[in-house]
C-alpha cells in the first residue's frame, strides 16, 4: 500500500499551531469575537483538531439536551467541548467542526457566533466559512 498525502499541512498553508489568529466570515468582514475578544492562540490538539484560546479561556461548545448549545469562553484545560476539526474548503476557507456536537462554527451576520452549522454553503457568506490571518497578541 502507498499513501500519497501532497499537502499534509493544509491545502493553501500550514495551520497556524502555536500563533495567534484573527477570524472574518468569508465573503464578508463580520469579525469573530466571543466575549469582546477577537484574537485567538491556535492549540494544537493532534490529528488536525485544535482549541482556540483567548487569554486564560477558550472558545467552548456547551451541548444542550433539546440539540441546541452554546458557544462562550471557558476557563481551564481544553477537552472536546473545546476541540475543533480544522479543516479547509478547496478555496482555502477554514471550517471548523466541533468535537462535542459534530457541527460546525459558524458567524451569523449580527456578529454572533453559533455552532448550530451542518457545514458550509456553496455561498460562503453564509458564516460557516472562515477567513484567518496571523494577528498580534493583545497585551
Amino acid at each position: 500500500m502507498e499513501i500519497d498525502e501532497p499537502n499534509p499541512r493544509g491545502l493553501m498553508q500550514p495551520m497556524p499551531i502555536g500563533r495567534v489568529i484573527a477570524i472574518t466570515a468569508a465573503g464578508r468582514d463580520t469579525p469573530f469575537a466571543i466575549d469582546g475578544q477577537d484574537r485567538f492562540m491556535v492549540i494544537d490538539r493532534g490529528r488536525g483538531r485544535v482549541a482556540l484560546r483567548a487569554g486564560s479561556r477558550h472558545v467552548s461548545v456547551l451541548r444542550h439536551t433539546d440539540s441546541t448549545s452554546t458557544v462562550s469562553l471557558r476557563a481551564g484545560a481544553p477537552t472536546e467541548g473545546e476541540t475543533f476539526q480544522w479543516m479547509e474548503t478547496l478555496y482555502g476557507d477554514l471550517v471548523l467542526m466541533s468535537l462535542s456536537t459534530h457541527r460546525y462554527l459558524k458567524l451569523e451576520p449580527d456578529g454572533r457566533v453559533t455552532c448550530d452549522s451542518a457545514g458550509p454553503e456553496p455561498d460562503p457568506a453564509d458564516g460557516t466559512a472562515l477567513r484567518w490571518r496571523l494577528a498580534l497578541a493583545r497585551r
